[in-house]
């Protein structure tokens, strides 16, 4: 085991942002604000990042703002196979009756603000 240093690890720089955070943009805009901080120092130099989202990942709790964008969201559970319909069976008798929406919406609104966070990320490349 090697100590947290760049020395150690061959890197120019290691960052832990730590554990995700609530935000309106998402649960991981603290890494991705980082990973674009990362991108203006260093836009003159060839560079790697490696960035590690959290997003997807227990617990999903997305931001107001994101949840809002999928209000609408009903699961057609016929478009599902087998394997999903155990676990629609399972996250109702969990969550009750509407739990496989609200699960699904959460779920989305998760993604799409990882996405909207990739997509700031990747213009910053531009």
């Amino acid at each position: 085991i090697h100590e947290n240093t760049t020395e150690n690890l061959g890197m120019d720089e290691v960052k832990i942002t730590g554990g995700t955070v609530s935000n309106s943009a998402g649960k991981d805009a603290r890494v991705y604000e980082n990973g674009i901080d990362f991108i203006e120092r260093h836009k003159d130099v060839p560079f790697y990042l490696n960035l590690w989202s959290h997003v997807a990942h227990s617990p999903v709790k997305p931001g107001k703002e994101l949840l809002r964008e999928f209000d609408d969201v009903e699961v057609k559970r016929s478009d599902f196979d087998r394997y999903m319909q155990k676990k629609f069976d399972s996250a109702q008798k969990l969550g009750g009756e509407n739990a496989v929406n609200t699960g699904m919406r959460r779920y989305l609104a998760d993604i799409w603000g990882m996405d909207l966070m990739i997509g700031r990320l990747m213009d910053k490349l531009d």
